[in-house]
């Protein structure tokens, strides 16, 4: 069965499937890690996932053709497939742990970040890669290998034992072994490579970007709600004051009268101070905090006067 596919077809397939398994994995660590948000962001994560892995496509396609066309058995060109996949995603977990790295967002805490995020970045995206291909497993063997690569099955390919010879021996005579290139046209296709790895930097500063803006506001909160909340407080405990009237003799030795309160202060106060924990949904982070609300009960009253 020939079953040819072309390489821009194949490439884009690939893309499409691993820019929304990254786009769903994004949205996923979002949405229960660190706030809910509604499917239709989905999309717009995707948008941004495609566009972040356009460089991946270009690589894809240029190194793509040259996999397949190479006069090698299905399974020695699947193992060239993921390890070109495997360059691609080192390239990525590299720059964005170096980017990362630079902002030292994680602050003076993060010694070892670089490591963290550089493996965490690598083995999920190769993993998102590997889930790739597995679906679309009869199109990249028929692609790969046009004739025999569309009865080539997952358990062949895990498969350790010894069935080389009989694979070789299913190839198409007729395939030749691609005429090595010039020297020139690999330096061309090495300037490439390195501009697409610089290409690929841009996304992650606009992700950076967003980090510390949700950083700083984060902080912003805080500072707010401590100014309100976690400064000293001053508590009055209730008193009365009792207008009355009195008669006293002045200079000239007539009575006068004059007007004065009579100030009960409370002698005892029992406060009751419930302190629920709560969180405060200002903008997107959540802000711990502990709102008081102080009961008093004055229990008795001592007498006091106090004259204007």
């Amino acid at each position: 069965m020939y079953n040819k596919i072309s390489t821009i077809s194949f490439t884009l397939r690939i893309w499409a499937l691993m820019a929304l398994l990254a786009a769903i994995a994004v949205f996923a660590g979002i949405y229960f890690f660190e706030e809910e948000l509604p499917i239709q962001a989905l999309v717009f994560i995707y948008i941004g996932t495609s566009v972040f892995s356009i460089p991946a496509l270009v690589i894809l396609n240029i190194f793509g053709g040259n996999i397949r066309d190479t006069n090698k058995t299905c399974k020695q060109k699947l193992i060239q497939f993921f390890r070109l996949l495997f360059i691609i995603v080192l390239l990525y977990g590299v720059g964005i742990a170096l980017l990362i790295q630079l902002i030292n967002f994680f602050g003076s805490s993060g010694e070892y970040l670089f490591i963290y995020v550089f493996f965490g970045v690598t083995c999920g995206l190769f993993l998102l890669s590997f889930i790739s291909i597995l679906l679309l497993w009869k199109t990249t063997c028929s692609y790969l290998d046009p004739y025999n690569g569309f009865y080539y099955t997952p358990s062949q390919f895990f498969n350790t034992s010894s069935t080389t010879k009989n694979t070789i021996n299913m190839e198409p005579a007729h395939l030749q072994p691609q005429q090595p290139a010039a020297n020139n046209r690999t330096m061309i296709k090495g300037f490439i490579t390195g501009g697409l790895i610089l290409l690929m930097m841009i996304p992650t500063l606009f992700i950076t970007s967003l980090i510390d803006e949700r950083e700083a506001r984060q902080k912003e909160i805080v500072k707010e709600v401590s100014s309100k909340w976690a400064t000293a407080q001053t508590l009055s405990s209730p008193f009365l004051v009792v207008p009355y009237s009195y008669t006293y003799q002045g200079s000239d030795g007539k009575n006068a009268i004059a007007k004065t309160n009579l100030i009960l202060l409370a002698n005892d106060v029992a406060m009751t101070v419930p302190v629920p924990a709560i969180f405060a949904l200002l903008s997107s982070p959540k802000i711990l905090f502990e709102p008081v609300n102080v009961i008093v009960a004055p229990s008795r009253f001592r007498i006091a006067t106090s004259e204007k």
